[in-house]
This record gives C-alpha cells, sequence and structure tokens, in this order.
C-alpha cells in the first residue's frame, strides 16, 4: 500500500498541474469551451487545491458572476495565504464592487507575509488616501505607505507614478501644499517622459494650479 501510494501521489499532482496549465492556456487563446473541460477535469482529480478555487474563481470572474469569483477567490487563500495572484485578483474584485473595507483588510493581511510589495504598498496607500468612503480614509497611514512604494526599488514606473499622486493628495489633505506641489510636479515630469494619456496630464496641471491659488 505505501509502494501504491508513493506512485501514484506524483501522478495525481502532475494531471493537476498540467490540467491548471491548460485551463490558462485556454482562456488566454478564449477557449472558454476547452477551459471548462479542463477545469472539470481539475475538479474531479483536485476539488479542494487553491489553485482549483482560483481557476473556479477566475472563470466565474470572466462569467460576470463577482459574488462567486470572491467567494473562490478567499477560499483559494485559506489554503494558500500567501498567493499574490489570488490576493491581486481578489483585491480588484473588490475595488470593482466598492468593498473597501475588505479591500483595506486583505492588503493590510498580504503585508504581514509580503511587507516590501510595491503593488501591496501602492494599492493600500492609494485606498486610505482617495477612498470614495471617506470614512475609510487615513491619510497618514496612507501616506506611509505611498512613500514606501514610492522610494522601493521594485517599483514599476506604474506603481511610482500612481504612488507619487497619493503622497501629494495626502499633503494636500494634510494642508502642506508645499510637499503636495513638490511631488505632483515630480509626477507631471515623470507622466510626460512616460507619455501618459493627455487627460491625465492635463488632470495634474489642473490640480498643481489648484493648489497654486
Amino acid at each position: 500500500m505505501y509502494l501504491y501510494n508513493n506512485v501514484k501521489r506524483p501522478g495525481i499532482r502532475i494531471i493537476c498541474k498540467v490540467s491548471a496549465n491548460a485551463v490558462y492556456i485556454m482562456l488566454t487563446m478564449h477557449d472558454r469551451d476547452k477551459a471548462r473541460l479542463y477545469l472539470r477535469q481539475l475538479m474531479q482529480s483536485s476539488p479542494a487545491s487553491p489553485k482549483t478555487y482560483q481557476l473556479r474563481a477566475l472563470m466565474a470572474e470572466q462569467d460576470g458572476k463577482p459574488g462567486e469569483a470572491i467567494a473562490l477567490y478567499e477560499s483559494a487563500l485559506k489554503g494558500n495565504p500567501g498567493d499574490l495572484v489570488s490576493i491581486q485578483s481578489l483585491n480588484e474584485i473588490y475595488v470593482r464592487q466598492k468593498m473597501w473595507g475588505r479591500s483595506a483588510s486583505l492588503l493590510k493581511c498580504a503585508l504581514v507575509s509580503y511587507p516590501n510589495e510595491p503593488y501591496l504598498l501602492e494599492k493600500l496607500g492609494t485606498l486610505l488616501v482617495t477612498c470614495p468612503d471617506k470614512g475609510q480614509r487615513n491619510y497618514r497611514e496612507g501616506l506611509a505607505y505611498s512613500q514606501r512604494a514610492f522610494i522601493n526599488k521594485a517599483s514599476t514606473p506604474e506603481i511610482t507614478f500612481m504612488a507619487g499622486r497619493s503622497i501629494a493628495e495626502a499633503y494636500a489633505a494634510l494642508g502642506d501644499k508645499n510637499n503636495a506641489l513638490i511631488y505632483l510636479n515630480h509626477v507631471l515630469t515623470m507622466a510626460e517622459s512616460q507619455h501618459v494619456p493627455g487627460e491625465i496630464r492635463e488632470e495634474l496641471r489642473s490640480r498643481i494650479n489648484q493648489l497654486r491659488e
């Protein structure tokens, strides 16, 4: 029995890995019928694995079922709390569904495991500074997270840009117009060098003029 199990388990793992990869590939190729076929195979061979929950969530998300996708991503994270793909995907749905509190909680929990992850720092900082629900805002805390993302060497230009905007808005909200203008001008320079869409550059110029008044 021991030898039989020892041989069989690697085979199951290989089947699961192949099925999971196939689901991703079929979704990338927009072949949803085949994606569903491979997903059914994965659900039969490994129904409770975090990867199965994650792929089911992705399929539900693409089917326009955000509530189901949320439940599945949350199940995936119970089995694998450190999976950044599930964390990012779940956070994006939370934001689209205006579930600000759950987004903040998810990002803070993730930062315990990934304290220097630029995506997490920027998203949490921006949320705390610009959240449409003003009751969720915390400018000082958001400023701290945004600054950590801004100076992080691993940050992409997009993350640095977004973090810089959040830093400027945090300073403005705290009454420090000088620092707000310093960061807004820096961000505008970045926007011009990176060919950011014209409407965004105009928004930055308008905000700079507003703070100068």
